[in-house]
């Protein structure tokens, strides 16, 4: 199983029973001198009845199995097919808890019982992530981010609401992207100031992450192609993740959310949500009617008062990107004389990119209709004329161009 640091502590606390979102931990009465010969568990292995109980739970389409050690054995060494996970010391495990799910690294939390100089016993916990061979010690904010990572959505296998999330090793930060990996432009999205980052189509990315919080993680198989962050003085509160998967494209929005977490410490993380469309439209920074505009590729405006331009090179490609200011949407797309795209009621354009190589051409706009669904339209420009292409075809002329 491959890298995934994301996903232990909600799904631990759920299956071990046990939070500590407030106040002091749980002082228990466990005897640390008492105890049998075994002194470890092999995860890998079955520990037998008089060591410790084992439940197999599945929450959410991930799978768990508990070890509830018996309250007469000691145990301070946890092991995987002989191979040392943890080491307690004269710390005494109480309950081990090993995640799984199909394209995912295990994981695993262990929660145990130590003892301060006054004899005073509380409970505490660790977690850890496979990586190949081994196991490396995870921080409890990435156990907490990585089971909401993990788990299904309510909703699971409903096209346009899901994330498919994999396992991979292309990983995009949003808040500093590769420009090696994507292409960054800032735009205005119908009032909301937001960052749109178009994935090179060569690149894989598999994990997504906003600095050291995990936002995504695909499937095998499972790659993303586009995200557009929403911003709040320039600061990412929600995130539209596009991703291709073998049965099509699913676009899944995310939300930052600080919430009263356990062990103690504030929880803050990114979490799939289908309530987005109130959370995005607070961040539009006026609720006034945006400027309807036309834009003319033989003719775009310089003065940055409707739009934002950027040129970049890719070989001997130049490529165009046509982004609209607060306070501006496209309604219509020309080409001097000839009409491309007319916006239908509730759609706008708020991006445009233009490739360009000697007299070929290719276009491609991005719309927002309805509800904050976002698509595409693109175009080939030959023989003097604009035709409408497919996406697909638009990203295998582009390979080529």
């Amino acid at each position: 199983m491959r890298f995934l640091s994301l996903v232990l502590v909600m799904y631990f606390l759920k299956l071990g029973r046990v939070c500590w979102c407030a106040g002091k931990p749980n002082v228990l009465s466990i005897n640390l001198s008492e105890g049998s010969n075994v002194n470890s568990i092999d995860i890998a292995k079955d520990p037998g009845p008089n060591v410790a109980e084992v439940n197999n739970e599945k929450d959410n389409g991930v799978d768990g199995k508990k070890f509830n050690v018996k309250d007469s054995v000691k145990i301070t060494l946890v092991l995987d097919n002989g191979i040392q996970i943890w080491n307690g010391g004269d710390k005494n495990c109480t309950v081990i808890t090993v995640l799984s799910k199909r394209g995912y690294s295990t994981l695993l939390a262990i929660r145990y019982v130590s003892a301060n100089k006054n004899g005073e016993k509380k409970e505490e916990s660790e977690a850890y992530k496979e990586d190949g061979n081994q196991w490396s010690k995870m921080t409890e904010e990435d156990f907490e981010a990585a089971y909401e990572s993990m788990k299904d959505p309510p909703d699971a296998g409903k096209k346009g609401s899901q994330a498919d999330k994999s396992s991979g090793a292309g990983s995009l930060d949003l808040s500093n992207p590769n420009a090696l990996i994507c292409k960054s432009v800032d735009a205005n999205i119908d009032g909301v100031p937001s960052r749109v980052l178009i994935i090179g189509q060569d690149k894989t990315v598999n994990i997504i992450m906003n600095g050291e919080k995990y936002v995504w993680m695909g499937t095998s198989g499972t790659t993303c192609s586009y995200c557009i962050v929403f911003l709040e003085s320039g600061v990412p509160k929600m995130i539209l993740i596009q991703s291709e998967t073998g049965n099509g494209t699913v676009q899944t929005f995310f939300k930052y959310k600080v919430t009263g977490g356990c062990f103690g410490k504030k929880k803050e993380s990114w979490q799939q949500t289908t309530d987005y469309i109130k959370d995005i439209n607070n961040l539009k920074k006026t609720n006034d009617t945006s400027t309807r505009l036309i834009l003319d590729l033989s003719a775009i405006p310089n003065d940055g008062d409707h739009y934002k331009t950027i040129e970049s090179k890719r070989g001997d490609v130049t490529v165009n990107y046509y982004a609209t200011n607060s306070g501006h949407v496209i309604e219509k797309v020309v080409d001097g004389s000839a009409d491309l795209w007319n916006a239908d009621q509730d759609t706008i354009c708020f991006l445009c990119e233009l490739h360009s190589k000697d007299n070929s051409k290719l276009l491609r706009l991005h719309i927002k209709s309805g509800n904050y669904q976002f698509t595409f339209q693109s175009f080939e420009h030959s023989d003097r004329n604009w035709d409408i292409v497919t996406n697909a075809d638009f990203n295998a002329k582009l390979k080529i161009l």
